[in-house]
């Protein structure tokens, strides 16, 4: 997963030297156009205004109906839970300067115990029915990351490599987005996105455009590069693909975003007789 992450990567720096970004469409210029919000008060997340931008009545409708977790959600939470478990834990145990050697035993040794505690909050048989495949998973991450930092630290002598940081949470409300957005990851200022299955879609991209700009209203530094993880569970399967955050995406999420707001403001007014949200 590592080197299919860096080889996309190689791919996206010759395409940033052919088509630089504008910098009206950097996050930190959310107070002029054309980022500048119509609307501060809809309380928006990324995730739908990214699926707004391809299926606007079946956005609309996910937003203003009731919110149920389906099969495939409650699997999705759990493969998300693994992530964030994995470099949750390798990050802290390069924080209390263990070797990479030491890292990998200790952690793949406790991987089942480790997927068994996630899946405690699970009452459903089918996601239930994916322990081995999470565990797997579990340790197929920790083998990938702390082999690059092994890399790292055999080089250089110093534990700090691509080390994630998950469920990164930033401040939306400047561009007219929830104060509590998420993040799956970023490392060394590129946004992840984790996702469970092997369909792809454009509005995968928009929603990493989505985050980028959020993160670089917060942040003041470029996020120009996403990467898309898609995880297969059974058989376990990871993809990996790079996307450029460029122009034409963010336009695309922050037009979705003006017009979802819109749309919801007309609907909540019609219901409420003209009080607006």
């Amino acid at each position: 997963m590592i080197k299919e992450i860096k080889q996309e990567l190689r791919k996206l720096h010759s395409i940033y030297d052919q088509f630089k970004i504008s910098n009206e469409y950097r996050g930190w210029n959310w107070d002029r156009q054309p980022l500048k919000p119509r609307y501060y008060n809809v309380n928006l997340g990324v995730s739908e205004v990214a699926y707004y931008s391809c299926c606007p009545k079946e956005a609309i409708s996910a937003r203003l109906g009731e919110k149920q977790l389906t099969q495939a959600m409650l699997i999705g939470l759990a493969l998300h839970e693994v992530f964030k478990a994995t470099s949750d834990d390798i990050l802290k145990n390069v924080s209390n300067k263990k070797a990479p050697w030491e890292i990998a035993n200790k952690l793949l040794s406790s991987a089942e115990n480790k997927i068994r505690n996630i899946l405690l909050n699970y009452k459903d048989n089918v996601v239930l029915s994916y322990a081995n495949s999470l565990s797997q998973l579990y340790k197929a991450i920790v083998i990938e990351m702390v082999g690059d930092i092994t890399s790292s630290y055999m080089n250089s002598g110093s534990l700090i490599s691509n080390l994630w940081l998950s469920e990164y949470q930033i401040d939306g409300s400047p561009l007219g987005l929830s104060k509590r957005l998420r993040a799956d990851a970023i490392m060394n200022n590129i946004v992840v996105e984790i996702k469970l299955g092997n369909k792809y879609a454009r509005w995968h991209e928009v929603q990493l455009a989505g985050y980028s700009l959020a993160l670089e209203s917060q942040n003041e530094t470029p996020y120009d590069f996403g990467i898309i993880i898609s995880v297969n569970l059974n058989p376990l399967l990871i993809n990996v693909k790079g996307v450029y955050i460029d122009d034409s995406l963010r336009q695309e999420f922050i037009e979705s975003r003006d017009n979802m707001a819109e749309e919801l403001i007309q609907e909540k007014e019609t219901f409420n007789g003209g009080d607006g949200l």
